[in-house]
């Protein structure tokens, strides 16, 4: 098999809308046959297409797959977790300059009407302030 590719190397952005979308349902359900992948993806191509496009990804080295009967069972080869910080990263660096502050900044601008939110944020502060002690 070909070397595994992460988003933080490509970057997430640099796939194709259709790529996303089935990157990002193979994240959610850890594997799945094409016809699972269509089933969940909002105004699906084709069945071919959703085929050739993970031919494309897996010859780009971000999924694989195994036999599983009759069918192909698809999935990424890096976990949820890695694509999330992958992004995020990716986010911080293009958006707010590589600036942690900026970033978490804008995040309690956007959260801080939201309780919940509130509470979660609040939570994330007091973590930080026991890495500090």
């Amino acid at each position: 098999m070909g070397r595994k590719k992460s988003l933080q190397r490509s970057g997430y952005f640099d796939f194709s809308k259709r790529e996303r979308q089935i990157l990002e349902v193979l994240y959610t359900r850890q594997r799945a046959t094409a016809r699972d992948i269509r089933e969940a993806i909002t105004d699906p191509p084709s069945y071919s297409a959703v085929r050739a496009t993970l031919h494309i990804l897996e010859a780009k080295g971000c999924i694989s797959h195994k036999s599983g009967g009759s069918r192909y069972l698809y999935s990424s080869r890096e976990t949820s977790r890695e694509a999330q910080r992958s992004v995020l990263r990716y986010v911080i660096r293009a958006f707010f300059g590589d600036s942690v502050h900026d970033t978490m900044q804008t995040l309690v601008e956007i959260y801080s009407e939201n309780p919940r939110q509130q509470k979660a944020l609040a939570d994330v502060g007091n973590v930080l302030d026991l890495k500090e002690a």
